[in-house]
Parts: C-alpha cells; structure tokens; sequence
C-alpha cells in the first residue's frame, strides 16, 4: 500500500497490479490507507478501487469527494459513478457544480456511465460550460441518456451559443453514425 506513491511509475504500477490481483481481499486495507494517504498514495489508492468497485468503498469515496485536491475529487467522483449507489450518484450530481472543470468531467462521465437521465437538464446547462472538455463530456453524457437526453441535444442545436449547437450536432450526429453500424 505505502508504494501507491511511490515517485518511480514502476513501483506504482506494480504495487496497484498487485492490489488488484489480491481483489476483494485488498478492499479493507485499502479503506485504512486511504484513510491516512498523501495526495499521491490517495490517488493510486483510488485508481485501485475503481477496479474493485466495492460497495465497502462507499463511505471513503465519499468522504474523498469533498478533498481540498481537483484530481483526489475526480477521481473519487468515478469511483462513486462506478458504485452506483443513491447515495453516491446525488454526491456525483452536486460535483456537476464543481469549480474544477477535471471534477465536472469526472461527474458527466459518471453520470452517462450509469445512464442517470433524471440528470438531464442539469447537464444540459453544462453544454454552455467555459471549458471545452466539460461542453463536450456534456453532450456525449446525454448521448448516453438515449431519448431524454436526445431530447435536450436537439433543443442545443439551437442554441444561440455557437459552440453549443455545434457540440449538440456533433452528439446527434454520433447517435446517427450508431443507429446506422
């Protein structure tokens, strides 16, 4: 656990490989060292129980959700879309008003992921997001909505906002190329 932030990327990489070959065993002490982990150690630790997507994981990532650091968020933010839980998906619909464009991102592609339509207007405003990532991860969230968010991208097309109508067209456009293969 303590290689989790190791400097060198093999050490990581190693120590996360192990962790994941150990499963659901590794689940409890990883909980006690994300407990206790610098930002580094956090980070590897998640990366790490993202593959185990553990209902035990709940709380910590949670906890992590609301961390002083955008990527311990984001990441974080994942784990909580890949538990799926009611408890976790309202933690990862307020991080859709994160000032950090990587936690807003992290958020919509949770969000699609789970095909969590209920939140489809509050993505929908985020197609007029300032950053071009978080507009972009917007449209592809409600691609993933299938009708209802289908509905608010062909609303966007006409939009005032040159860059939203576009980014709307290009998810449409998506749809078709996908309803055609």
């Amino acid at each position: 656990l303590g290689m989790l932030g190791d400097r060198d990327g093999r050490c990581r990489f190693a120590a996360q490989d192990t962790l994941v070959k150990l499963g659901h065993a590794a689940v409890a002490p990883l909980i006690g060292y994300l407990a206790t982990a610098d930002h580094d150690g956090t980070l590897g630790a998640l990366e790490v129980a993202l593959t185990m997507a553990d209902a035990r994981l709940l709380a910590p990532a949670t906890a992590l959700a609301g961390a002083s650091s955008p990527a311990v968020r984001a990441r974080a933010i994942a784990l909580l879309g890949a538990l799926g839980s009611a408890d976790g998906v309202a933690v990862v619909e307020r991080a859709l008003d994160d000032t950090a464009a990587v936690v807003r991102q992290s958020a919509l592609r949770a969000l699609g992921g789970l095909g969590h339509w209920p939140a489809a207007s509050r993505v929908a405003k985020l197609v007029h997001d300032p950053v071009w990532d978080v507009r972009r991860q917007a449209a592809l969230c409600l691609r993933a909505f299938g009708a209802p968010g289908a509905i608010f991208l062909r609303q966007l097309r006409h939009s005032d906002d040159p860059v939203a109508s576009s980014v709307a067209r290009y998810a449409l456009d998506l749809s078709a190329i996908g309803a055609t293969a």
